[in-house]
């Protein structure tokens, strides 16, 4: 089972309703939210826990006050004595998206914004760096962002951040596949996917073994509704 899910920061714009959402979240995201200070950052802050709690809500027999989380020693959330449920979740600017699964994995959107490319001599895998420069110029800053996408959704399904060296291992395309190698070889067992969400922005998702995903777009009535629902009738 893979469940993908993301919704636009539009979607919450009325500071009375930003409060009312706080009663959903956990003591921590609340607290974590008022030091925040911008308030785009706060309103991704918002809809990133819903929006992960409404997919663990619709995927397993969870309702929100269930749900309650803590973190391995790298900060990556997990349930607290859940087994089989996974979560990753990512955003970038006007974008939140959310992934659940029953396996390990890991989701990442970046806007495409104009960047230095020089980055990636300095941060990626060198064969990264050389995939890139083979692309035709205009295709470069968007190649970058899919080969970032990638490897971001690899580290977030590791959990283990960035205290792995994003030079320590590259992504490998070759007749449609895509494939993680480190100085061991190929990594088998792994499947990284070029999400299409908006073509201004980059989205991957990486998982375990092979699984058919759905990747939809939610609205915040919807997870509201879900969340009240399955606290009031279990269902």
């Amino acid at each position: 089972m893979l469940k993908l899910y993301y919704l636009k920061i539009e979607e919450l714009t009325d500071k009375k309703l930003k409060t009312e959402l706080k009663k959903y979240l956990s003591e921590e995201r609340r607290a974590a939210i008022d030091l925040l200070k911008f308030e785009d950052d706060q309103t991704r802050s918002i809809l990133g826990e819903l929006l992960i709690r409404y997919g663990i809500c619709q995927n397993s027999l969870l309702k929100n006050s269930d749900i309650k989380f803590i973190k391995n020693e790298y900060g990556k959330p997990f349930l607290n004595n859940v087994a089989d449920v996974y979560f990753s979740l990512s955003h970038s600017e006007e974008y939140v998206l959310c992934g659940i699964s029953d396996k390990e994995l890991g989701v990442d959107i970046e806007k495409i914004n104009e960047i230095e490319l020089d980055i990636a001599e300095d941060f990626f895998h060198e064969r990264e760096y050389k995939a890139i420069l083979k692309q035709l110029n205009e295709q470069r800053l968007q190649y970058f962002y899919r080969i970032w996408c990638l490897k971001e959704s690899y580290l977030k399904y590791r959990g283990t951040g960035l205290s792995t060296p994003l030079n320590s291992f590259y992504v490998n395309e070759s007749d449609g596949e895509i494939c993680i190698y480190t100085a061991e070889g190929q990594l088998e067992n792994i499947e990284l996917e070029i999400l299409f969400i908006d073509e201004k922005y980059s989205s991957a998702v990486c998982y375990k073994n092979k699984l058919k995903y759905d990747l939809k777009r939610v609205s915040l009535n919807e997870i509201v509704r879900v969340l009240m629902e399955k606290e009031k009738y279990g269902i």
